[in-house]
């Protein structure tokens, strides 16, 4: 990353020398991403706090929330969140906080830590409160925090000071709404008073059915019993939000923390994603025409045949013809004085008796026709003869 830089400035140098035009630095986002920073109030109080602020749009609306760990008598991370900035408790809040734009700080008591319970928020609570008023006001004030989204979390210890010392006060210089979350503790005393500035602003608390005394230091606190106190003094005070969830069969060390506080927060805005390039749609193709599928041409019908006459050799009539007796016609009598006899056979039919009168006609008919050839040509025979004859006689 430190390459990058140093080769983007040397390209920005070059084109401010080039080109002789200044070129404007990217601005810083107000707040970024750090652990054990350090903060000290009007009072002079100092203590440090991590911050969480990656992928936060800056140029929405941004909230906070301020996470307050338990009591611990040992700074080994594995005695306190807040010891171990990269642990799965803070990095999964984190993570939750920022995909909703809201930043999330987690603080070291400024308190130091006493022989009987510890470091604490709830000892020296008044001074506590004081350095988180002037810590979230310098962060409000840094960031342009939204006052309207903005949130607070405790756990045992941590949530004692919510509700004692914090929500007991005009918080408007930081906080005008958001919401405050209580977990396994978040008592009152007889001089607890709640701020009637706050009493818009959800309070919920969340305690373990089996959070009962024994479970923590001190041995006779009951984690269960505070969270009902509390709980009921807000309620009293006008504070409509306040709840109280009770959790069956957890104890004091068996809280989902990172679970409670996520789906208890709400988004400050809803974050714009990059821009990304959606490609065009591609234009839509003109419906090309269809084609019909070509068809074979109407095949044309002929027209029917004529059908010839039938003729006695081809077809015969199914009607049976009268035959005819040969006539001698005047006029086709030849140069002989021979006369032409004109045949019309008829055509007999099969079957019925007229079909055997037929037939009989017909051979007549046939036999005469041969008898008169005969006599033809015996007749043209002899006339040849006299012919010869009276040749020779000349």
């Amino acid at each position: 990353m430190q390459r990058i830089t140093k080769a983007a400035a040397t390209v920005a140098a070059g084109l401010l020398i080039t080109t002789g035009v200044a070129m404007p630095a990217q601005a810083a986002d107000p707040i970024e991403t750090a652990t054990k920073q350090s903060f000290t109030d009007s009072n002079g109080n100092s203590s440090w706090y991590h911050v969480y602020a990656d992928d936060i749009d800056w140029s929405q609306d941004v909230g906070a929330l301020y996470y307050f760990d338990g009591d611990y008598f040992s700074e080994d991370p594995q005695y306190s969140q807040i010891m171990k900035p990269q642990g799965e408790v803070l990095q999964s809040v984190a993570q939750n906080a920022n995909d909703k734009n809201l930043v999330l700080f987690a603080a070291k008591t400024p308190s130091p830590a006493s022989s009987a319970n510890g470091w604490t928020w709830w000892e020296n609570g008044t001074a506590n409160a004081q350095w988180v008023d002037d810590f979230a006001t310098a962060m409000q004030s840094k960031g342009n925090l939204d006052t309207d989204h903005t949130w607070l979390a405790g756990y045992s210890g941590g949530a004692e000071l919510i509700s004692f010392d914090l929500m007991t006060q005009d918080r408007s210089d930081w906080m005008t709404d958001g919401g405050a979350i209580l977990i396994a503790g978040g008592g009152s005393g007889s001089s607890t008073v709640p701020s009637a500035a706050n009493s818009h602003i959800p309070m919920t608390w969340y305690a373990g059915s089996d959070d009962g005394p024994g479970q923590t230091n001190p041995p006779e606190w009951s984690a269960l019993g505070a969270a009902e106190e509390g709980s009921a003094t807000y309620q009293s005070a006008g504070y409509n939000s306040a709840v109280l969830e009770v959790l069956p069969g957890v104890g004091h060390h068996g809280y989902d923390l990172a679970g409670l506080i996520n789906q208890t927060t709400e988004a400050a805005a809803t974050k714009t994603a990059p821009p990304t390039q959606t490609p065009e749609p591609e234009p839509t193709p003109e419906p090309t025409p269809t084609e019909p599928e070509p068809t074979d041409p109407p095949k044309e019908t002929p027209p029917p045949s004529e059908t010839p006459e039938p003729t006695p050799t081809e077809t015969q009539s199914k009607t049976p013809t009268p035959t005819e007796t040969p006539t001698v016609d005047e006029d086709d009598e030849d140069e002989d004085g021979v006369e032409e006899v004109a045949i019309d056979s008829g055509n007999p039919t099969d079957g019925g008796p007229w079909g055997w009168v037929a037939g009989i006609g017909g051979i007549a008919l046939i036999g005469a026709g041969i008898a008169y050839f005969f006599m033809r040509r015996k007749k043209l025979a002899a006339i040849d003869e006299d012919t010869l004859e009276t040749t020779a006689d000349a």
